[in-house]
């Protein structure tokens, strides 16, 4: 079973920086408008104040990708299914297959950590001969 929901929210968060339940309360009109005027308006947002975002040429790809894909005017909500229920099934996704992508991240932490430490121990390094050279020059 293909989630385009899926995808199409992951998009949203990555490229646009949209929270879940803006992105799923977002319409055709409401990307169309977008991308003609290079920011998108959310209105169902966090505290219920309008948002507008503005597009660079990943996050125009990334609407542009959903607008092609999709049929109905509403991007998540489709027949049968309202907007909380649309959230709530991507919610319980995530939740339900966080751990498929938590090893692949644990595996780059370890990694950009060592590449951490490495550069922390040549700094001090570095220091610690600068420190020596200024003594025996004295």
């Amino acid at each position: 079973m293909k989630r385009d929901d899926i995808i199409w929210a992951l998009l949203l968060a990555r490229n646009c920086g949209v929270r879940m339940e803006e992105g799923t309360a977002l319409t055709k009109t409401q990307i169309i408008e977008a991308l003609a005027n290079s920011y998108l308006s959310l209105y169902n947002t966090k505290n219920g104040i309008k948002r507008d975002i503005s597009l660079d040429s990943s996050a125009k790809m990334a609407l542009s990708k959903i607008l092609q894909e999709t049929s109905s005017e509403r991007i998540f909500v489709t027949h049968g299914r309202n907007h909380q229920q649309a959230k709530k099934s991507i919610q319980n996704w995530i939740a339900n297959n966080r751990g498929r992508f938590s090893g692949a991240l644990s595996v780059m932490e370890e990694q950009l950590d060592h590449q951490d430490n490495t550069n922390l121990s040549n700094t001090n390094q570095t220091n610690v001969s600068r420190d020596q050279a200024c003594f025996c020059s004295s």
